[in-house]
């Protein structure tokens, strides 16, 4: 009787990344450079093994599968996260969409985009069922493609150790240890979110995990499987002689060449000339003090 009379909620409202004011410009910018980068860098692959004949190769396919992954994800998520930084109204959801679950109470959402643990801390229906479900599929999932990876590894670092070469070694094994260090900060943030026994209170600690897994992680894989990749960069010089063909002859280039330092040039009479400026009305007002006591 007592659950029939809550009021029914059927519509829910992200609380959005934070409600500190001083802490959204901040943000704002912090995660807009780590947007653009993942944009750049992943959709820039997905180019570069598409136009490279040399990475016609399953590897560098699989490489741009994972980019173009990693473009989704992070665009699905992160311009609504900033949508509600700079937006008094934040963006809400239907309940209807959330599973068959039961929403009384509280409407507002602990987090910046629609995730299972807040849903079922709000849901006043029986989530024991949910929470196993999620606990499986994730594990299932997780687990299954992180054994993958540790004995790829593992195969990975025998041949390494058979290697003659200790500089070779090292370069192999600097490698490595990047593409670990992304797949460590996806896993380990994963695990802490969804396989662990539920709670009623969704943290903060919760929302950090979930930048992470969802915003920096995107960002950080093409830089861990490009720069350290002599393919790649080999690959991006060809991609930029062919651009500088492209822009015309080496007479073209000088005169871009030209305008460039030109530019330089303006700048720095510019900014000298601000400088010198700034240096007279300090001396001016030093020798006009003097005068004053005088």
């Amino acid at each position: 009787m007592e659950n029939n009379t809550r009021r029914q909620v059927t519509i829910l409202v992200f609380s959005g990344l934070t409600d500190n004011k001083e802490l959204i410009p901040f943000l704002f910018v912090l995660f807009l450079c780590i947007y653009v980068v993942t944009i750049v860098g992943n959709i820039g692959i997905i180019a570069l093994v598409y136009n490279t004949s040399r990475l016609h190769s399953p590897m560098y396919y699989f490489l741009s599968f994972l980019s173009f992954v990693d473009v989704f994800y992070s665009s699905v998520i992160t311009p609504k996260m900033f949508s509600d930084l700079i937006s008094e109204k934040k963006s809400s959801m239907q309940t209807i969409c959330a599973f068959s679950l039961q929403f009384c109470g509280s409407n507002l959402i602990d987090h910046f985009y629609c995730d299972i643990p807040p849903l079922l801390t709000l849901s006043c229906s029986d989530t024991f069922h949910c929470t196993m479900v999620t606990i499986f599929m994730v594990g299932l999932c997780t687990i299954t493609s992180l054994l993958s990876i540790l004995l790829s590894y593992l195969l990975i670092f025998a041949s390494v150790l058979r290697m003659r070469s200790s500089e070779s070694r090292k370069k192999a094994f600097s490698t490595c240890s990047s593409h670990l260090m992304c797949a460590s900060v996806f896993y380990v943030t994963v695990f802490f979110t969804y396989l662990r026994p539920p709670s009623s209170v969704f943290t903060s600690q919760d929302k950090v995990a979930a930048i992470f897994y969802a915003v920096v992680t995107p960002m950080l894989n093409p830089l861990a499987y490009t720069l350290r990749n002599q393919e790649w960069i080999l690959s991006i010089i060809v991609l930029k002689n062919g651009f500088q063909i492209f822009l015309g002859n080496s007479s073209n280039l000088l005169l871009w060449e030209i305008c460039y330092k030109e530019i330089l040039c303006l700048y720095s009479t510019i900014v000298n000339e601000y400088y010198c400026q700034k240096n007279l009305r300090i001396v001016t007002w030093i020798v006009d003090s003097k005068e004053v006591k005088a």
